[in-house]
């Protein structure tokens, strides 16, 4: 069953929301965990913040419902749901990470690093304020970009927006050069 489905019988209503939930989990629970690791997060974290991605999927499936890619919102539901959570914890500061053998995954994969912060709390604000706007207007697109940024393949991210690998690098390429004049009011901030 594809996400747009599973959406539709969401919004359609209670009845069977044991079955969508449990169609939902098995699909897409391995993978979200996989996601929230791979940002950092503890094992416990990424559960708990698991159930609130559930609860923001079940409470939203119209506006998912809305979007060309479903897939697309839920990964950016997902992002926005993790980046939320370090905000409030107060590491979406952090500089450097450090691995060791307990962060290795399934297959031996070790998790990518959070974006390093610059240090400069005004450039970054700018940025992130810049990158929130583009977000909201171009969802799919941020959403694809951000998993770019988190390590993620072209196929891998090709699987999830449901496209070619071509037609995905394609569509990353545009992403980046729609992004810029959401954070081009940054430049003077940087200096040079």
């Amino acid at each position: 069953m594809e996400l747009r489905e599973i959406l539709v019988r969401i919004d359609s209503g209670p009845g069977g929301a044991k079955v969508v939930f449990s169609e939902f989990d098995s699909i897409y629970r391995k993978q979200l965990l996989r996601y929230l690791l791979r940002m950092r997060l503890s094992w416990d974290e990424a559960e708990d913040l698991l159930q609130e991605i559930y609860i923001k999927v079940f409470r939203n499936a119209r506006k998912g419902l809305g979007f060309d890619s479903a897939e697309a919102w839920l990964w950016t539901v997902v992002h926005n749901c993790a980046c939320d959570h370090f905000r409030k914890a107060g590491r979406i500061r952090e500089k450097e990470v450090i691995f060791d053998d307990n962060d290795a995954l399934e297959g031996g994969e070790i998790p990518s690093a959070m974006h390093p912060a610059s240090g400069d709390d005004s450039i970054d604000e700018c940025v992130d304020a810049g990158i929130k706007r583009y977000a909201e207007k171009m969802p799919a697109r941020a959403a694809a970009l951000m998993m770019q940024l988190d390590g993620f393949s072209i196929r891998e991210i090709a699987d999830r927006i449901v496209r070619s690998e071509q037609a995905t690098s394609q569509f990353l390429f545009e992403s980046r050069r729609k992004l810029a004049p959401f954070i081009e009011h940054c430049r003077p901030l940087i200096g040079n």
